[in-house]
C-alpha cells in the first residue's frame, strides 16, 4: 500500500490548502 499512502499524502495536503485559500 506504499503507492496509495504516497497518493492521499500527497492529495490530502493539496485539498487543504486549496479549501483554506478558497
Amino acid at each position: 500500500m506504499s503507492m496509495l499512502e504516497a497518493v492521499i499524502f500527497v492529495v490530502f495536503p493539496f485539498c487543504m490548502l486549496f479549501a483554506a485559500i478558497s
